[in-house]
């Protein structure tokens, strides 16, 4: 089903929007909860097959990606996700429980990693400040666009 024009595409300027990719359901549940009692709008996929069909159709701001799961795997994802969107500007954090592959996909572009089990209050502020640093290059962006379009005088 495609969602209307007022669901897609929100981005950070309105409600921001989290994927969650997770092949553990009580994981998903659990995270689903726990965001969006702090606000925000939250998708939830069992896979990276599920997780690209999600991202076809909506704006996701962040993304909670477990590297471990049937169909397509996390580095899958990340990889297809990368070269169909071209988007850079989804963060997109690392969730597993093997501390070595956390490590060893650091170098993998994504803004940052959580190890399993994790600290829920921990990924909450990890969130937010992303959210909000994300918010303040926005309205730094707009600031000055005027100014470039004014051209010299």
């Amino acid at each position: 089903m495609q969602p209307s024009a007022d669901d897609s595409r929100r981005g950070v300027a309105g409600v921001p929007t989290i994927l969650v990719v997770d092949d553990e359901e009580a994981i998903r549940d659990f995270l689903r909860s726990a965001l969006e009692a702090e606000g925000y709008t939250v998708l939830a996929a069992a896979d990276g097959m599920e997780a690209l069909s999600l991202c076809e159709y909506h704006w996701v701001d962040v993304i909670l990606l477990d590297l471990m799961m049937p169909r397509l795997d996390g580095l899958g994802f990340l990889h297809r996700f990368r070269r169909r969107s071209g988007r850079d500007v989804v963060s997109i954090y690392i969730m597993s429980a093997v501390r070595s592959a956390v490590e060893q996909v650091a170098t993998a572009g994504v803004s940052g990693a959580f190890v399993k089990p994790f600290d829920l209050d921990e990924l909450l502020e990890t969130i937010a400040d992303e959210l909000q640093r994300r918010r303040q290059a926005i309205a730094i962006r707009e600031t000055a666009a005027p100014l470039k379009r004014a051209g010299p005088a």
